[in-house]
């Protein structure tokens, strides 16, 4: 479900009153998703505050869009100050934190990367194979 805020006049940037939008419109609008989805500010991190909206039915591309903020904002969360820090931890850890992710079919060799993997360097972190 979506609801337009308003179109945009691209050339002036004008806040138009909207209560539709025609082919190669530009509008702000709230979103509501069935489910959560991961998310960041296109200003923070792009990749993860672009998308592509598809018609299910018809695989269609319905519109593409920055995401500029989450609507519902909880005030009850903060960022904690740690007393380490991540400069701390990747000294005593001597390595820095990265995450891999291997998805793949069945019998496509995912273990088996991981497992190689792990063995170049043990004692420093695990991976755990998935599934699609």
């Amino acid at each position: 479900m979506a609801h337009i805020e308003h179109k945009l006049n691209i050339n002036s940037f004008e806040k138009l009153a909207a209560s539709q939008l025609e082919l190669n419109d530009l509008s702000v609008v709230t979103i509501k998703t069935d489910k959560p989805i991961a998310f960041e500010a296109y200003r923070d991190n792009s990749p993860l505050g672009s998308f592509i909206l598809i018609d299910r039915i018809n695989s269609q591309t319905v519109a593409a869009g920055m995401i500029a903020f989450a609507r519902r904002r909880s005030r009850n969360i903060h960022r904690h100050k740690l007393e380490i820090d991540r400069e701390v931890r990747r000294n005593f850890n001597s390595h820095s934190s990265k995450v891999l992710l291997f998805t793949g079919l069945s019998g496509s060799g995912k273990s088996t990367i991981a497992n190689a993997l792990h063995k170049t360097s043990p004692g420093h972190g695990f991976v755990i194979p998935t599934r699609v």
